[in-house]
């Protein structure tokens, strides 16, 4: 489906359904879903920047011919909430009680964060990007100036809004269409995170408890946790049956074999810590020499698998 943003591209999933897969170099970073339920619209994430979060909520209007009624914030990570505020005064934000809190706590200590660093940050990308030689070094920083590119000029109106209608477990939205079921994981990508699943059209919003193409990042939160969630989607034992369309909070549309992957990459992940820590290889420089088992070799972003790998050596050491 064409749409004239640089920051993500449309996907139609059914009537009605759509996805917004995030472009390398635009500034809405993750993907994010636009819902017509009947009679009301529903929006999934709201990307890094007010700019990108705009045109979501144009594309939003222009496609189910109202402006969104309910926005809801998957997790309290900033490329998915720091657009919230290009969707009031008209939108409900909707989060779990535990994703409002981290927003607050967590969430301003990385806002402070990057507001400090963005400016040099992005000067040191731009200098990487000049100095590049292949085309795998210029891919592999464009997606980071695209966000700090984008958080540099949106700064200046930028402010962080805390969602105004919060729940714990599960949340039904109904339309005279459809329905969505907000669904909370607790202790899994972060301390609280939510699918959004349309059971009429089989399609999940999944946000960052799946990566597509990418190595996950599990260091912000309880891998095994995370293990279990996706177990859970996977066995249809929280009602999530007969899906078809998997979004995933980065890369392109998943299916059922990629949440089956990502499993068994956080498996392998957890086995390969177990068995640093029982040789002794803790030390930094033996973890990075660590080599990513072939069937990951592809994926986007090896540092995460790196600090992946660090965040689990460090918790079995903690068990010891």
């Amino acid at each position: 489906m064409q749409n004239s943003t640089q920051h993500y591209s449309l996907e139609q999933l059914g009537e009605g359904v759509y996805a917004a897969i995030a472009k390398d170099g635009g500034a809405a970073i993750c993907n994010a879903g636009i819902v017509d339920l009947g009679g009301a619209t529903l929006v999934v994430d709201a990307f890094l920047t007010p700019s990108a979060a705009e045109d979501l909520r144009a594309d939003a209007q222009r496609l189910t011919g109202r402006s969104p009624r309910w926005v809801v914030d998957t997790h309290y990570h900033n490329d998915h909430i720091w657009g919230n505020q290009a969707f009031l005064p008209e939108a409900v934000l909707i989060s779990t009680v535990a994703t409002r809190g981290l927003i607050q706590t967590a969430g301003k200590e990385e806002f402070d964060q990057f507001l400090a660093t963005t400016a040099d940050r992005l000067k040191d990308l731009r200098a990487q990007q000049a100095a590049a030689t292949t085309e795998a070094q210029r891919a592999a920083i464009n997606l980071w100036l695209g966000y700090y590119a984008g958080l540099a000029h949106d700064f200046p109106r930028l402010k962080v809004t805390l969602p105004n209608l919060v729940f714990e477990k599960r949340l039904t939205l109904y339309g005279s269409w459809r329905r969505a079921d907000l669904i909370e994981f607790v202790g899994a990508h972060t301390g609280s995170d939510v699918v959004v699943y349309l059971p009429d059209d089989g399609v999940i919003y999944m946000s960052d408890l799946l990566f597509v193409g990418f190595h996950p990042y599990l260091a912000d939160g309880n891998p095994g946790g995370f293990l279990e969630a996706l177990r859970a989607i996977l066995d249809g034992s929280i009602g999530i049956q007969n899906a078809t369309y998997f979004i995933p909070g980065h890369g392109p549309l998943g299916t059922f074999a990629d949440v089956q992957k990502l499993a068994d990459y956080i498996q392998d992940c957890q086995q390969i810590a177990r068995t640093l820590v029982e040789q002794g290889r803790t030390g930094q420089v033996e973890v990075e020499a660590t080599p990513i088992p072939e069937v990951y070799q592809d994926l986007t972003f090896p540092p995460f698998f790196y600090a992946n790998l660090r965040y689990m050596v460090d918790k079995n050491l903690e068990k010891n």
